[in-house]
């Protein structure tokens, strides 16, 4: 059980300094890590390729999808081209 807290509080690090604004693409992750975070709830998928960090406790709401909405459309364009 510890080791497992270990390799999440390591993913959680990870996710949170390859992010911005809470919005993260699956590329800047492993995949250990995603799968961890998003098991955990720490990620929610917005797109295939594309999360927002959350807390387990915020799943269900649309707050953090209003709240990062804009800098995921900005992040999303500038990928594209």
């Amino acid at each position: 059980m510890e080791q497992q807290n270990k390799l999440l509080a390591q993913a959680l690090s990870e996710a949170k300094a390859n992010s911005q604004n809470d919005v993260i693409r699956s590329a800047s992750l492993d995949r250990g890590a995603r799968e961890r975070l998003v098991g955990a709830g720490y990620l929610e998928e917005v797109m295939r390729g594309w999360y927002l960090l959350t807390t387990p406790s915020g799943v269900g709401t649309t707050t953090l999808w209003f709240r990062s909405y804009w800098e995921f459309i900005k992040q999303y364009l500038d990928a594209l081209g």
